[in-house]
């Protein structure tokens, strides 16, 4: 798919993200036809072996092991491949890159790269949002864009998590913090701008009350 953004930012992120993609999908493409392969030469096996008196029965399992198993062994490690780019970026995230979320009417990608490409916008890398003179969009989610006077509320949703901290005997597992930065518009429609371990609201609610109505940013803990 060819990246439709121009702005180097947007752009950046769109591609990044398909690269994931590409070898997440190469992964699952190499998962499937080695595995199949795999499994139907030891059927045939196990049929023509059906048919000699003399065969000694193998377990199914046994035996697609004991004749295929680079075939096994690579279908594995490509499946844990595809385990960890899928962890990194869902694919059905990406088609909202070329199909974004739209909170407001009037919207289209060549709108975002005018507005992205302002003087005026500011990109913050570890949020991997814009906020522009007239937008604030969000690229974590597949490309999400609202307008600020569309914005009913945004608020900031809360999780701990368990993630493994450190290497070898002193790894352990820590709870963190896992910030939602979510905007909902007047028709009652919410998008995910952000997900991660960064906490959106020193950078994000001074747009916002600069933009729009106070009100509209709730409570952190909601």
């Amino acid at each position: 798919m060819k990246n439709p953004y121009h702005n180097k930012n947007l752009h950046r992120k769109v591609k990044l993200d398909l690269q994931c993609v590409n070898l997440s999908m190469g992964a699952l493409i190499v998962t499937v036809v080695l595995f199949t392969t795999a499994v139907v030469l030891t059927w045939r096996s196990r049929y023509i072996q059906y048919h000699e008196l003399d065969a000694v029965r193998i377990p199914f399992r046994e035996q697609l092991f004991q004749e295929h198993p680079v075939s096994v062994i690579v279908s594995i490690i490509s499946l844990l491949l595809f385990l960890f780019f899928e962890s990194n970026v869902h694919t059905w995230r990406i088609l909202h890159h070329f199909r974004p979320y739209f909170g407001s009417k009037g919207l289209s990608i060549p709108l975002l790269d005018e507005q992205a490409d302002c003087k005026a916008s500011q990109w913050e890398e570890s949020l991997h949002i814009y906020a522009t003179p007239e937008l604030l969009i969000g690229t974590e989610y597949g490309m999400t864009a609202i307008r600020y006077y569309d914005i009913q509320e945004i608020y900031i949703k809360t999780a701990r998590y368990p993630d493994l901290v450190g290497y070898g005997k002193s790894s352990h597992f820590e709870l963190c913090q896992r910030y939602t930065l979510i905007v909902r518009n007047y028709q009652g429609e919410a998008f995910v701008l952000y997900r991660g371990d960064f906490n959106p609201e020193k950078w994000v609610r001074p747009i916002i009350e600069q933009h729009c109505d106070p009100d509209v940013w709730k409570t952190l803990f909601q």
